[in-house]
């Protein structure tokens, strides 16, 4: 894999851009592939300032990708752009050369964007257990199978907010 390295010597005082690419082939595990995988090598920006001797990056990564929808199994494209991540190098960590390697920093700002369980879209309605159609697509005449619980419309949760309690009702600890 190309390494992503900051040339610490050449960060001006007002700080520098580093921008570049790397590969994402073999940064998934072979047995991930039916559900995600890359189709661009993955870009990167960051700003890189020296404060003493410890080096602050402040940077973005962001790739292309091609999912399978865990709901519905329809194959989808995704485009993967992390937030704005701070990177913080004491000076022992930087080696006497200058060369500051982050491509391991960086491969896991884009890996922890890869979703475990990628839905082409929010409301995916997924596949009818009875004959397999794609809800997403059409309306099938099934009958819903008696275990079959229709998704909820409100988070469970909801129910928490209309309880009413009584602040003049203290409990008290027993000694014993």
């Amino acid at each position: 894999m190309k390494k992503i390295v900051i040339k610490t010597h050449l960060i001006h005082p007002e700080g520098t851009t580093f921008e570049g690419e790397f590969p994402t082939d073999n940064l998934l595990p072979e047995d991930n592939a039916p559900m995600f995988e890359f189709t661009s090598a993955a870009g990167y920006k960051i700003f890189a300032t020296m404060v003493g001797n410890s080096c602050i990056l402040r940077g973005a990564v962001a790739a292309k990708g091609h999912a399978t929808c865990v709901s519905c199994l329809a194959p989808f494209d995704l485009e993967l752009q992390s937030k704005e991540f701070d990177l913080f190098y004491e000076p022992e960590e930087i080696p006497a050369d200058g060369e500051l390697n982050i491509t391991d920093d960086v491969v896991e700002e884009l890996l922890v964007m890869v979703p475990d369980f990628p839905k082409c879209k929010e409301d995916c309605k997924g596949l009818c257990p009875q004959c397999g159609c794609n809800r997403n697509e059409k309306t099938c005449k099934c009958k819903p199978a008696v275990d079959e619980k229709p998704l909820p419309a409100e988070s469970p949760w909801d129910v928490l907010g209309a309880l009413k309690l009584d602040a003049s009702q203290k409990t008290t600890k027993k000694k014993s």
